[in-house]
């Protein structure tokens, strides 16, 4: 809704519900208020309600925050993936009343690391587009060089390792890590800055890491 004027002239987004006028800005309000309302209706039935009452509103300025980003920072990635990631507080809180910083911060950086290598990964399919804008983006303040999303795969695997030790996971789960890093060190390394399609591809690959992550997981718990 913030962004429809924007995605008017961005050639991957030009077609986009809001921006093409197939849906009226009143329809997607309505439509939000839907979804803040069985948002709100999950928050609410989460066990320890109180403590993840108030550790879901922590996330709000976050959540308002992240829409205007590339308006104003180099960095909107960065904030997204604050944003995005948060519900690794909250799983743990909805499970044990409580957050356990030794645990979930390095799995915190990690989720927030994945999320700058795909959404920059991402942000090169529009990179001209948002350059005439005036609007910012990693993909634009990092340009060609890959060197910190190479970096970011450091964080990744690092912080996942260290939650994992944190908690006593089995060998499968490292097994699992390993496999996204390797994963995401292919995505980098064969990314085309300027071949959408290409592009587009190893976006949507992040679901192969998600899975290879989770399969750890919940492999690792059981050993």
């Amino acid at each position: 809704m913030w962004d429809s004027d924007f995605d008017k002239n961005v050639q991957r987004t030009k077609n986009r519900p809001i921006a093409s006028g197939r849906i009226k800005i009143k329809e997607a309000t309505g439509f939000l208020a839907g979804q803040m309302t069985a948002g709100l209706g999950v928050l609410l039935s989460l066990p320890y309600t109180s403590f993840c009452f108030k550790l879901g509103a922590a996330s709000l300025p976050f959540v308002f925050l992240y829409p205007t980003a590339k308006r104003w920072t180099k960095y909107p990635q960065l904030f997204l993936g604050v944003t995005f990631n948060w519900g690794v507080f909250m799983g743990w809180a909805a499970n044990e009343g409580s957050v356990d910083l030794g645990v979930l911060m390095p799995m915190y950086v990690a989720g927030v690391c994945w999320t700058m290598i795909y959404d920059t990964i991402y942000a090169h399919q529009d990179k001209k587009d948002d350059e005439k804008l005036g609007l910012k983006s990693t993909a634009l303040t990092f340009g060609e060089d890959k060197k910190v999303m190479y970096g970011c795969v450091g964080g990744f695997g690092g912080g996942l390792a260290l939650s994992g030790m944190m908690v006593g996971m089995g060998l499968p789960y490292y097994a699992g890590v390993a496999g996204g890093l390797a994963h995401l060190l292919w995505q980098i390394r064969t990314a085309d800055f300027d071949d959408v399609e290409n592009l587009a591809y190893r976006f949507k690959s992040n679901q192969v890491v998600g899975g290879m992550i989770t399969a750890g997981a919940l492999a690792g718990a059981m050993c």
